[in-house]
C-alpha cells in the first residue's frame, strides 16, 4: 500500500505499510485521516475517465490572478474601434466603453488591450497624426495621410456676423484690394443686415485693421452708409469675427 503524507504541509513522505503502520503514524503526528475514494483519487494518481469535484470554498486559480477589467466582448469592442477608425484616442474609445457598458476604466487599460491585440500607437505616413495600426501595415489605405502637393488648394471668402446669426457669404475668386473691398460691402453689407433684423439706423459695422479696409476709399464709403467701431491697432481679439475663422479652421481639420 502507498501513501504521501503531508506533515504540516512541507515534509512529503512516501511510506509502504499496512493499515495498522498509518494508524500509528497517525496517532504519533496527530494528524487527521481521509478516505480516499474515487471522487479523489484523481488528486494522488492517474485516472482515464473524466471525474468531476466541487470546487471548494477560498479555491484561487492562481494563473487567473484578479478580475479582468474588461470582458472578451467589451476587448472586441475597443479593437473594432480602432479597425474602423485608427486616429480614434484611447481617451476617446475609454469612455465610449465606460457609457456604454457602465465601466470605470482607464485608458491605459485600453491601451494595454490593444497592444495584446497587436495595435500601436504609430505615425501616419506622410503626416504627423497618431494612428493604431498593427506592424507592417503602414500602407494600408486607412493608416496614410493624403497629401496634396505644390501648395493644394484654398479659398478666400467675406462673411460677417451679428449676435442674431450670420450675414451673407461671399466668395473671392480673384486678389483682393480696396476696390473689390468695397465693392463685396457695397453689395452684402446692407442685404446682410436686413437678414440679421438688425435696425439699419444704429447698428455697428466692425473690422480689422487690414489695409484694404482702412483705405480711404473704403473709409470714405462707410462714413455715409452705416456707423463703424473703431478696432485698435494689432487687437484682433478684439473683432469678434477672427473666432468665427478660428472655430471653422479647427473644425476643419477634425473632418
Amino acid at each position: 500500500m502507498t501513501m504521501t503524507m503531508h506533515i504540516s504541509g512541507i515534509i512529503d513522505i512516501d511510506i509502504y505499510a499496512n493499515i495498522r503502520m498509518i494508524i500509528a503514524l497517525a496517532v504519533e503526528y496527530k494528524l487527521h485521516l481521509h478516505q480516499m475514494d474515487v471522487s479523489s483519487a484523481y488528486l494522488n494518481s492517474e485516472l482515464h475517465d473524466e471525474v468531476y469535484m466541487k470546487q471548494p470554498e477560498c479555491f484561487m486559480d492562481r494563473k487567473s490572478g484578479r478580475p479582468k477589467a474588461l470582458t472578451p466582448y467589451e476587448e472586441r469592442n475597443a479593437i473594432v474601434a480602432v479597425k474602423r477608425n485608427p486616429r480614434i484616442s484611447a481617451v476617446k474609445i475609454t469612455n465610449n466603453i465606460n457609457v456604454e457598458f457602465k465601466k470605470n476604466i482607464n485608458p491605459q487599460t485600453v491601451r494595454n488591450v490593444l497592444h495584446k491585440a497587436g495595435y500601436y500607437g504609430r505615425t501616419a505616413r506622410h503626416g504627423v497624426i497618431k494612428v493604431w495600426r498593427r506592424a507592417n501595415a503602414e500602407m494600408q489605405e486607412n493608416n496614410l495621410i493624403p497629401t496634396v502637393k505644390h501648395g493644394g488648394g484654398n479659398i478666400m471668402v467675406w462673411g460677417c456676423m451679428a449676435a442674431s446669426g450670420v450675414g451673407n457669404l461671399e466668395f473671392i475668386t480673384d486678389k483682393m484690394d480696396k476696390y473689390m473691398y468695397l465693392n463685396i460691402l457695397k453689395k452684402n453689407l446692407r442685404p446682410s443686415v436686413q437678414k440679421l433684423g438688425l435696425d439699419s439706423s444704429r447698428f455697428l459695422f466692425q473690422q480689422d485693421n487690414d489695409p484694404k479696409h482702412t483705405s480711404y476709399l473704403v473709409r470714405e464709403w462707410l462714413l455715409y452708409n452705416c456707423k463703424q467701431l473703431q478696432t485698435p491697432p494689432q487687437s484682433p481679439d478684439i473683432n469678434p469675427i477672427e473666432h468665427i475663422w478660428d472655430l471653422l479652421k479647427k473644425k476643419d481639420s477634425k473632418t
